[in-house]
């Protein structure tokens, strides 16, 4: 697995270096070689304490915005309908047999769970709670898992719809050796301990209309996570409007996964997750740090804490999208406080379509090193279009996205008010090849020293074109406080205010008047510009729409969003 922790520039460990994988092979452990209803009240209704709706106040739901790429599967003909709800007995004999089961307790239920329960890895099983069931495990168990028959080609198919989960749990049992003192950052807590509700391997995984809070997986260990869902070698998951509040894991604070096919998630709701672990995860394989062997013969570095959200770990993977999903005030011991993804054998493709990811944090938890608050994209093809990135914050690395070792392409994407408390990139840390286009970077700030850090872009060798960059600061001053670099290609761009250095050629200063984050339509928060036509409708190789999803003009605004 890639070196990923953070400290200056591509990979920050203690000076410069390069991402590096650790091993690419592809057996099947944990990654050792690779390198809700949220509101408790039993009724599975959907109306979550967190909506993501950007009001912060709960309201709501969230909106659906992305054609869901699947319905709900059909239970019209059920092979078990649970009718005693007062224990769990009758349940987990069903999981057991798998098929198609549904609930008949009269009304809404909560049924408290004692055990997990392993499914069948031959038999295609439904799990519907109809809207009216809440499942607790209590904080003492996993609801259920499988183990596919063949790694990454059982093709079985597991789903998992209109339900509540809440309150489940696993534990490791498989811990590492206590390194103290541990001044090598060497990887501490539970090789296992893996998905705290819902433990998936091999099998096709279908997810929707769900919720998922208050799950815990292990809380520290190198490669162990998923708080709520844990993918390992899934040979596809589609996840559909769900939401996951308050769940922890290692990784993952949600959901983890490793290997595995293609990923889909379509508008859900991530808020207030957590990946509990510290100091990302690497591997030493000069055994440089006399760190004991984990496992497989690695000595590995770091004890998780990647994905506050969401995590994707090792191998060769397909593609992983997301449409429609909000992220919100998760957190990350280590890096990603909303997402994190790393492929260690080739570039992965990678795509994210109005989404918003706000109010995340990634923490310098343990004095272990931190990283970016909002995406770390390690070895990706990434395309990320009209998604609003604001509010971030980093303790030590980049705000709102970190990217490496693959390219990265951003058109009509807003990037407002975040902050790297004590690094370098206010908006994006750009260590490869990453393109801007229509963009609109404001406010955000980098601390981490004078001005050559660069509140919007810290990198080397980006494009940007048609975009605005305004009132983005560093914390000593200096004419690079927007970018740290002023050769960056592109051009036809605004930037303000006009002391800072321009960041590309064909750079126009004046003031684009920018309203507040606000609703401007679509379904995203955006910002406005105002300033008068002749400085800012001067696009050139317009795309059909902005941010909003409104039609371009001609020539249409600069930035994110027409005037």
């Amino acid at each position: 697995m890639p070196r990923r922790m953070l400290a200056l520039c591509v990979c920050f460990s203690n000076g410069l270096a390069g991402c590096s994988d650790d091993d690419s092979s592809g057996d099947a452990d944990a990654d050792a070689d690779a390198d809700s209803d949220s509101d408790s009240d039993s009724d599975s209704d959907g109306d979550s304490d967190t909506d993501g709706d950007g009001d912060g106040d709960g309201d709501g739901d969230v909106p659906v915005v992305c054609e869901a790429p699947i319905e709900p599967a059909d239970t019209s003909s059920p092979d078990h309908v649970i009718a005693d709800c007062a224990s769990d007995t009758q349940l987990r004999e069903a999981l057991a047999q798998g098929g198609i089961i549904t609930f008949d307790c009269g009304g809404p239920a909560t049924i408290t769970v004692t055990a997990a329960t392993a499914l069948p890895n031959d038999v295609d099983t439904v799990l519907d709670g109809g809207g009216a069931i809440t499942l607790d495990g209590g904080g003492a168990t996993r609801l259920l898992t499988v183990d596919g028959m063949w790694w990454q080609q059982t093709a079985t198919v597991v789903t998992v719809q209109r339900i509540a989960i809440q309150n489940f749990r696993a534990t490791g049992s498989e811990a590492l050796g206590v390194v103290d003192p541990n001044p090598n950052n060497c990887s501490q807590g539970f090789v296992d301990g893996d998905g705290g509700a819902l433990l998936f391997r091999d099998v096709h995984v279908r997810v929707i209309d769900c919720s998922f809070s208050n799950n815990q997986a292990a809380e520290v260990g190198p490669d162990t996570g998923g708080g709520a869902i844990r993918l390992l070698g899934t040979s596809s998951a589609i996840l559909v409007g769900n939401r996951f509040v308050a769940n922890r894991g290692s990784n993952g604070g949600a959901v983890a996964g490793l290997f595995g096919g293609e990923v889909t998630f379509v508008n859900n709701l991530f808020a207030e997750n957590e990946a509990t672990g510290w100091g990302a995860n690497s591997n030493d394989a000069a055994n440089e740090t006399g760190c004991p062997i984990v496992e497989n013969g690695q000595r590995q570095i770091g004890s998780g804490g990647n994905g506050g959200a969401v995590s994707f770990d090792g191998g060769d993977q397909g593609t992983v999208s997301f449409c429609g999903d909000v992220f919100e005030r998760n957190a990350a011991g280590a890096m990603g406080g909303a997402f994190f993804r790393t492929d260690n054998v080739s570039p992965a493709p990678f795509g994210m379509d109005r989404v918003t990811v706000r109010d995340n944090r990634s923490l310098d938890r343990n004095e272990a090193a931190g990283g970016p608050a909002g995406l770390y994209l390690h070895r990706q093809e990434a395309q990320i279009t009209a998604t609003t990135f604001a509010g971030n914050s980093s303790a030590t690395g980049c705000a709102a996205i970190q990217a490496d070792t693959g390219t990265l392409d951003v058109v009509s994407s807003t990037f407002a008010g975040n902050a790297a408390l004590d690094g370098v990139g206010g908006a994006i840390c750009d260590f490869q090849t990453t393109t801007l286009e229509f963009c609109t970077l404001a406010d955000n700030h980098a601390d981490g020293g004078d001005g050559l850090f660069a509140g919007a872009l810290f990198g080397f060798g980006s494009t940007i074109r048609n975009s605005i960059l305004s009132g983005n600061s560093g914390a000593g001053g200096g004419t690079q406080e927007t970018c740290n670099d002023v050769g960056h290609a592109g051009g036809n761009n605004l930037q303000w205010p006009e002391g800072h250095s321009a960041c590309t050629e064909a750079t126009t200063f004046a003031d684009p008047q920018l309203g507040d984050l606000a609703d401007n339509g679509g379904p995203t928060l955006t910002m406005r510009p105002g300033a008068p036509a002749e400085v800012v409708q001067v696009g050139e190789d317009c795309p059909a729409t902005d941010q909003t999803g409104r039609p371009r003009g001609s020539p249409c605004t600069l930035g994110a969003v027409e005037r």
